[in-house]
């Protein structure tokens, strides 16, 4: 269903079809269930979302007649399907115990017998997000899709792959495939990267939302222009990361900032790119009957369904023309913005912070965090960048990466702070921040392989290849 969806938009490439399909049928799993449950007829929505799927892959394999890269493309899926299947169900992989894994599958459980989600409302099954739970819920009776987790491990690879390919398309195919192993042997010293293939959790999921807009953004600001197949992945990128967990729709907007701010973009993109957080979030929230439209109800004296009128209207307001000169400076602004807040909680916290900065300390250089030399990267691709000549693609994502640094900090922060004051975490990997580092992932490795393939310096070494045709006439 995933890559047949992504070829019907005219997607060709194995490496992006994978994941910008799964992110299609992610959101339609969001669209229908959220539609039958809040209109009571809640079992219609499994057998509407696998017809739909259903009538994709046919509509798909119709068009193409066996042909135009569709069964290959099926074919490779299926085999990563199989595989996430056979390591989980027959050979028994799991993920490491957690209790944010328990609070999801309760709520993967509620969602598979249709259960009333008012009793979820409080604070923490919020913060577990939406849309992965969903997912889950798809699986046997009784049981959760198990295959699910590492199926979309492999997606936020591909994605990484194909986004690493588009961006360095025109260079020496060596150098990709040089950088490529090195940086794998450099993720192979981390623990992280391996648990996140059987965690349960949605870090996954919001790592490639967050990969997909910024690969969407990052080609749009290169080129000048938004293309409407990067117009939807930029939407179901934040769509993914708004529906994943309740900071996300802070984490998406750091993410397309680069994108709004830009004169070519049309006032009906950018409402379409806002509303693509905002509504899920609407619908998340009213859903739960959470605490929060509740307290919101409670103070203003308004229907629950205002809020939804109130975040998805105040959303649309940055399309309007007198907030051109805020949209231009925007990304800026929303930096020094979480710097400051990140400044001023050192010196009003001193004592927690202090904790919370070893804690960092500790899991990023002392190993404890599991990540081992991929801590490095960031360091390795700055160094190699050529500082003001960095190519504008590198620039894009390392503003995209330094703002998601910043709001997952801001995030912990204000998390910590409901139980005392803020802090930056615990030593340890069950840390949230040390966890919400699983979202960047993919943004380290192909800022840090642009970085390196397009630095010509550090290839002088490497002869250069010759063309068919040279070789040819010197022969």
């Amino acid at each position: 269903g995933s890559v047949s969806a992504a070829w019907l938009l005219g997607v060709r490439s194995l490496w992006l079809a994978f994941p910008f399909g799964l992110a299609m049928v992610m959101a339609l799993r969001f669209v229908t269930y959220t539609f039958f449950h809040n209109t009571g007829l809640g079992l219609l929505g499994n057998p509407v979302f696998f017809g739909l799927l259903g009538l994709t892959v046919i509509w798909a394999t119709i068009k193409s007649r066996g042909g135009d890269k569709l069964f290959k493309m099926m074919a490779a899926t299926i085999a990563v399907a199989l595989l996430a299947v056979t390591s989980t169900r027959i050979l028994g992989a799991q993920g490491t115990p957690h209790g944010d894994s328990d609070w999801i599958l309760i709520l993967a459980h509620l969602f598979d017998i249709n259960g009333n989600l008012h009793i979820m409302s409080g604070h923490t099954p919020i913060k577990r997000g939406f849309i992965y739970p969903l997912m889950l819920a798809l699986g046997p009776k009784d049981e959760y899709l198990s295959a699910f987790t590492p199926f979309i491990f492999a997606a936020l690879a591909s994605a990484s792959v194909w986004l690493t390919l588009v961006l360095t398309k025109n260079i020496d195919r060596r150098r990709v495939y040089i950088t490529g192993a090195l940086i794998a042997l450099v993720a192979m010293t981390a623990v992280m990267p391996l648990r996140a293939i059987f965690y349960i959790n949605g870090h996954t999921a919001t790592g490639l939302g967050i990969l997909l807009a910024a690969g969407a953004v990052t080609l749009a600001v290169r080129d000048g222009a938004l293309t409407r197949n990067n117009l939807i992945l930029v939407c179901l990128g934040v769509f993914m990361v708004a529906s994943a967990r309740i900071e996300g729709i802070v984490l998406a907007a750091l993410v397309v900032l680069p994108l709004l701010s830009r004169s070519f973009i049309k006032r009906s993109e950018i409402m379409m790119i806002i509303s693509s957080a905002t509504i899920p979030v609407v619908v998340w929230l009213l859903t739960y009957e959470s605490y929060i439209v509740r307290g919101f109800s409670k103070v203003t004296h308004l229907p629950m369904w205002a809020f939804g009128v109130i975040l998805i209207g105040g959303g649309l307001l940055p399309a309007l023309k007198i907030f051109d000169w805020f949209r231009k400076w925007s990304v800026y602004i929303a930096i020094g913005i979480f710097a400051a807040i990140f400044v001023a909680a050192e010196l009003l916290y001193r004592d927690s912070m202090r904790e919370g900065n070893y804690a960092l300390i500790t899991n990023l250089i002392y190993g404890y965090g599991g990540w081992g030399l991929l801590v490095l990267l960031p360091i390795i691709g700055l160094l190699f960048s050529r500082g003001r000549k960095a190519s504008p693609e590198y620039v894009i994502l390392m503003t995209i990466l330094l703002g998601q640094l910043l709001a997952s900090a801001f995030a912990k922060m204000l998390d910590s702070g409901q139980f005392g004051s803020p802090t930056l975490g615990r030593p340890g990997w069950s840390d949230s921040l040390n966890r919400m580092w699983i979202h960047i992932i993919a943004l380290v490795l192909v800022s840090t392989a642009v970085a390196l393939i397009q630095n010509d310096k550090l290839w002088n070494w490497l002869p250069l290849k010759q063309s068919k045709t040279t070789e040819k006439a010197a022969s």
